[in-house]
């Protein structure tokens, strides 16, 4: 696993609730609504597919798979052995996600899986924080992947006051969208070491989404409505 995503590597600094860091202003859409960003780059981001958003008011491939489409092709094996892990250890959760899932557009699910989104963290703590942008009742998949050494980075979920050492290839299933989150301190031990988490799960307004076609049609509409001041 680890040699599928070490090379991805991904500015962030549109987390702000997973942060905890300062914002700059990047001003305001012609309806007003103020633009922010991180004020420094963290190495965390999206891949797949994402829904309609104030600044890129349609849905679409996230930009690191439109660059490397080899990559993102060899890496989706990968997140089909999740989904199918997912549904062995919770199948009426995996059931209920599924239902959602077939109801996307085929132009933007991640195929033999129930996900359309991967979040990928290298060496990123998280302030504590929910995914409020996930399936309601639904679990996220975050597996974590190891490199070199170093101490620290638990998986807490302050709510039962409980912290997780994970080694390469846990996997642990929870309710990201309601149940506050966050991981400790990186203590570096040797020179190289990585701790990577690959966040699964289904972005709740993807049903919401026409085809690719249709998306990129809506875009031209409403690209020409949105211009900073």
């Amino acid at each position: 696993m680890w040699a599928q995503v070490k090379d991805c590597r991904l500015d962030g600094r549109n987390r702000l609730t997973s942060s905890g860091y300062g914002t700059e202003d990047l001003g305001l859409t012609s309806k007003g609504t103020k633009l922010q960003r991180l004020s420094h780059r963290i190495d965390s981001g999206v891949i797949g597919y994402f829904d309609r958003t104030v600044r890129m008011p349609y849905c679409r491939k996230c930009a690191w798979c439109v660059n490397n489409p080899e990559k993102w092709a060899r890496m989706q094996p990968m997140f089909a052995k999740i989904s199918n892990t997912f549904r062995e250890v919770w199948p009426e959760k995996w059931e209920y996600q599924k239902g959602v899932y077939d109801q996307i557009n085929e132009d933007f699910k991640i195929p033999g899986t129930i996900f359309t989104t991967i979040t990928i963290n290298h060496n990123y703590r998280t302030a504590c924080h929910q995914d409020g942008k996930n399936l309601d009742g639904a679990v996220t998949a975050m597996v974590l992947l190891r490199h070199g050494q170093y101490e620290g980075g638990h998986l807490v979920l302050p709510k039962y006051r409980v912290a997780f050492r994970m080694d390469t290839g846990d996997v642990a299933f929870f309710n990201a969208a309601e149940e506050w989150h966050g991981n400790t301190p990186l203590i570096p031990i040797t020179k190289e070491c990585s701790r990577c988490t690959l966040v699964c799960y289904l972005r709740k307004n993807m049903v919401s989404c026409g085809s690719i076609k249709e998306e990129l049609e809506l875009a031209k509409h409403r690209q020409k409505g949105f211009k900073l001041k």
